[in-house]
């Protein structure tokens, strides 16, 4: 069989794992922990958006109880137009010792989470044309025989130092109670959906993206300075890259 697992708070993961997968099975781990035993006949496409560099830990720890029995994993690490770093090495790390045989790697620019300006319209036709092309690579792969990919990243990791940036709520709010369904961590409280517990927040923006009365911000004095800080890193627009 072929799986899609993903973790995508805004959605933009969700669509390339679909895309390159056409799988027989997905399985979102955005909201619940998964436990599955897979077997080496199977392909299974797993990915996350590079947070900082690095793999989400909510998103490993949504995966902690798989086992791999040596099925074939092919990694994949969304990331916002500046750079995916070490996600892809810290996965693949992750993969095989949950005993996956890693197949190949892939880096997919998406729209950012935080400044959605920023690739907003990715990925587009180019992009998907790419996939295609990813697609016979790992068709091609899959009838070689096997050889370990080369997987970009450092190890140690990057230090993982996350902007932590909690969302504020506005007068738009309805309390329609979405964002307290959707939000990873349950981070926001379920009688008051403007407090939400920054102990919990991972900042990865489901609540602002998915809010249909756009009520959730981020405070604009903060957004302003990161952005004038980080948009030289995104001016040129950067390649999808394989690893095999």
């Amino acid at each position: 069989m072929i799986y899609g697992i993903y973790f995508s708070p805004t959605g933009s993961t969700k669509v390339v794992v679909e895309y390159l997968a056409e799988a027989d099975k997905l399985i979102d781990i955005t909201n619940e922990n998964i436990k599955i035993e897979f077997c080496k006949d199977d392909v299974v496409y797993v990915g996350v958006p590079s947070f900082g560099g690095r793999v989400p830990g909510l998103a490993l720890e949504r995966m902690n109880e798989i086992v791999g029995n040596n099925a074939r994993a092919v990694l994949i690490s969304a990331y916002g137009n500046r750079a995916s770093e070490d996600t892809l090495i810290e996965l693949s790390d992750f993969l095989k010792n949950k005993g996956f045989t890693i197949l190949c790697g892939i880096e997919a620019v998406c729209r950012h989470s935080i400044f959605t300006e920023v690739a907003k319209d990715r990925p587009d036709l180019k992009d998907f044309l790419d996939y295609d092309y990813f697609k016979k690579k790992i068709e091609s792969l899959l009838l070689k025989e096997y050889k370990e990919p080369i997987i970009p990243g450092n190890r140690p990791y990057k230090m993982s130092k996350p902007a932590k940036l909690i969302p504020l709520t506005n007068s738009f709010c309805n309390d329609c109670g979405l964002c307290v369904k959707k939000c990873p961590t349950k981070a926001i409280d379920s009688n008051n959906f403007h407090k939400i517990d920054e102990n919990l927040c991972i900042s990865c923006m489901r609540c602002i993206h998915i809010c249909p009365s756009h009520a959730k911000h981020i405070e604009e004095k903060t957004f302003k300075m990161l952005e004038e800080k980080l948009m030289p890193f995104f001016a040129e627009r950067k390649n999808n890259n394989f690893y095999c």
